[in-house]
């Protein structure tokens, strides 16, 4: 007889404490990531005097600006980090014996990348940490583009197998945004003009956008297993005949 549900059964004690062990590594996981964004603040306020009250809370109270302040510069920091979910999401989906050997580096390389593009963009790598540190700017373009370079290399065939379309168009905007702030802007508007402002963080969010889009279409790929196979072109291969098959056929031949 099939059990029905009861809702005292569900909130019991003995429930909530076996629910409580199921959800021990989710625990564990969310104590550690919390104590890893937590102690570089207490660091930072213990050796820099640098105050909780401007490392934790939001730019727009502590410049007391408008309400507007920085949201496109937000908005595209946060959709970085919804590919970085779509990327992890995949390499949770797929199986070490995936058709496509390569598919499972493919999307770590991916998530490393996309993480480290939203970090830079979040916390200005690029544009004060890394210089501040010796890093010149000149090392840190062409650290991107051999990493670009690589990861186009090294997945070529199995970029062919997505939206390659959508991936090549969001590498064109960012790379357009790259360069408009490298060339400097002054060269084609004043410094500061609308137009250079415009223009170059306008193509880095449509880059972003394009971004987020490609590994979303990632993502519903591993959820389609029969997608996949066809992607792959697995759909059309030939059956593997039986050893047994093949002796008969042999023997017909002969």
């Amino acid at each position: 007889m099939e059990k029905t549900f009861s809702l005292l059964d569900e909130i019991s004690f003995v429930a909530i404490f076996n629910k409580v062990k199921e959800s021990t590594n989710y625990l564990v996981l969310a104590l550690i990531l919390s104590a890893i964004v937590l102690t570089p603040a207490i660091l930072a306020r213990s050796f820099y005097d640098m105050s909780y009250s401007m490392q934790m809370r939001d730019p727009v109270v502590l410049l007391e600006g408008p309400l507007y302040t920085g949201w496109f510069s937000q908005l595209g920091c946060a959709l970085w980090f919804v590919s970085v979910g779509f990327c992890f999401l995949s390499l949770q989906l797929i199986s070490k014996d995936h058709p496509m050997p390569r598919m499972r580096s493919f999307l770590i390389y991916s998530l490393a990348l996309t993480t480290f593009l939203g970090a830079d963009d979040m916390f200005l790598l690029h544009d004060e940490i890394l210089p501040y540190l010796g890093i010149k700017e000149n090392l840190i373009a062409l650290g991107y583009f051999l990493a670009v370079v690589g990861y186009l290399l090294l997945y070529f065939k199995v970029i062919l197998k997505t939206q390659y379309i959508v991936l090549g168009l969001a590498f064109f905007f960012l790379g357009l945004s790259l360069s408009l702030d490298r060339l400097p802007g002054q060269k084609i508007f004043t410094p500061g003009a609308w137009q250079s402002v415009l223009i170059e963080d306008g193509a880095k969010m449509i880059g972003i956008i394009l971004w987020a889009i490609y590994f979303y279409s990632v993502a519903k790929l591993t959820l389609k297993k029969k997608t996949m196979l066809k992607y792959l072109g697995l759909k059309n291969r030939p059956m593997l005949i039986p050893e047994s098959q093949k002796n008969v056929k042999s023997k017909l031949s002969k």
